[in-house]
């Protein structure tokens, strides 16, 4: 079913075991079909979010919303936004605005996807990564990953027991009151 925001797809029996993409692209076309996958939200009703893989049987129904007119931001990072790498980790200097992960309505404007396209650019290859913590995405800071998953289990038991810790400074325009409390959309 076709909606100006979304469509809704119901999987038969020909669509059972067919990625997200293919039953977009049966509606809507192969080149709006990848937009919506890679920068709209789907989720199987009565399930979590997909992103790349139907998953679902027949009969079910698969929604699959159009992205803003807006769009998100396109996030293409440079050699200068690695703070620090070696075989093992790499570092980048996140800015404020981008996300630190993958978000079910936009695959591609993360950081470790732009590092993936980086990566693949620069070395013709991409390491399996994988973050070692996250940062909001208003924060700016450094965003640590693993190239290699020999150093996971290590690298998350350092920040389990405190071994690595983060510092957050806040800025503020002006002097502020000596004491007061913070509104944020944050739990």
């Amino acid at each position: 079913m076709l909606h100006p925001e979304r469509i809704i797809i119901t999987i038969d029996a020909e669509g059972v075991g067919k990625t997200l993409l293919e039953l977009a692209t049966e509606l809507v076309g192969a080149a709006e079909a990848a937009h919506m996958v890679t920068h709209g939200a789907s989720g199987l009703i009565g399930d979590g979010p997909k992103s790349r893989g139907a998953g679902g049987c027949g009969g079910d129904e698969l929604t699959l919303r159009r992205p803003p007119q807006h769009g998100y931001a396109h996030l293409e990072l440079q050699a200068t936004d690695i703070c620090y790498e070696d075989a093992w980790l790499i570092a980048i200097h996140k800015r404020a605005g981008w996300y630190s992960s993958i978000t079910p309505w936009d695959l591609a404007g993360n950081v470790p996807a732009a590092l993936e396209r980086y990566l693949l650019a620069r070395d013709g290859a991409v390491p399996p990564l994988h973050l070692a913590h996250r940062l909001d995405r208003d924060t700016s800071g450094v965003l640590l990953l693993s190239k290699d998953g020999r150093v996971n289990a290590p690298l998350l038991e350092a920040f389990r027991q405190g071994q690595v810790s983060k510092r957050y400074l806040g800025m503020c325009g002006g002097i502020p009151p000596e004491s007061g409390d913070i509104q944020s959309g944050h739990g």
